[in-house]
């Protein structure tokens, strides 16, 4: 049995107007201005860390696994998990390779191009 959900007018091109041009500029602002401190900068500077290689991997990552579960048969079984476990395997992987190859590559160029 599959669900819809009725958005009505989120789907305007008046509602995407107000959020883009409106409503968030305002949230970039005030979240601008918010002073973090303590043990939540260490997670604050992580996830700004990952945010855009997460960005360039979580819609292969949703496509692949969405392959995978149509090819087991298992898509419809899984419909409201696997995207949740699509992106936990983005995230992984995001951690992982800034690790172990961004950091890596941005410390030997700071080298070499500090040298040059």
């Amino acid at each position: 049995m599959r669900r819809t959900v009725e958005l009505g007018w989120a789907t305007s091109p008046l509602y995407d107007s107000l959020m883009v041009l409106l409503f968030l500029p305002v949230l970039v602002g005030l979240a601008s201005m918010v002073v973090i401190e303590g043990p939540a900068v260490h997670l604050c500077k992580w996830a700004g860390n990952l945010s855009y290689p997460f960005y360039i991997l979580h819609w292969p990552a949703l496509l692949a696994l969405q392959s995978v579960f149509k090819r087991i048969k298992a898509l419809s079984t899984y419909e409201s998990t696997w995207p949740y476990l699509a992106l936990a395997i983005a995230l992984c992987a995001t951690h992982l390779i800034q690790r172990y190859y961004e950091l890596p590559t941005r410390r030997w160029l700071g080298v070499r191009l500090a040298t040059a």
